[in-house]
């Protein structure tokens, strides 16, 4: 049986029975009982969530337990799985259920291939505020490299639209084996 505070658990402290009295002839604290809740609750983190008066969220399970602070808008999303999840158990999502979750629907690997960034660079076309960033990139996958290049208002929208350019390239299968370019001239 646990016992919080009222302030930290309003009213619930009272559907709680207390611990028996224990005969000890030598003493007197253990024929007292607990009439009221106690000024604090001693929490183990470890139980699952369980004797928080507040229990954690899904967001702080992450970050407690794995260092991750996740946006917003990414608790959000995270949050239907977790839900869903929950429905179809009928039980509480613990943290590791939570962590499984994430690896799960953000960290698998979807494409199904390997693809490696393996040349890098960008830079802005001119020297003022509104300058646009240019992006290169060059990747590999199952030997094939792949060059993509892209010009947007800022960098890391070039960036990604350089790297979306270069896969596009490799599922299209147009691309060479440019590790050969070059070698052959004299």
């Amino acid at each position: 049986m646990r016992r919080c505070t009222r302030n930290a658990w309003p009213g619930n402290h009272h559907k709680y029975k207390g611990y028996p009295p224990v005969n000890i002839p030598d003493r007197n604290w253990p024929e007292k009982t607990i009439n009221k809740a106690p000024r604090w609750c001693s929490v183990d983190l470890r139980d699952g969530n369980q004797a928080l008066a507040e229990p954690l969220s899904v967001d702080q399970k992450l970050e407690n337990n794995h260092g991750l602070r996740l946006p917003r808008w990414m608790q959000i999303a995270l949050s239907s799985y977790v839900q869903q999840h929950a429905e179809n158990t009928g039980t509480e999502v613990s943290a590791r259920t939570i962590w499984q979750l994430f690896q799960q629907h953000y960290l698998s690997e979807h494409i199904q291939q390997r693809i490696e960034i393996v040349e890098y660079s960008e830079h802005a076309l001119a020297h003022k505020k509104t300058a646009q960033a240019v992006a290169f990139l060059k990747l590999t996958s199952n030997g094939l490299d792949s060059i993509g290049a892209a010009i947007h208002n800022d960098a890391l929208s070039a960036s990604f639209n350089a790297m979306l350019q270069a896969v596009s390239a490799l599922q299209k299968g147009s691309v060479e084996n440019l590790n050969t370019w070059g070698r052959n001239i004299t």
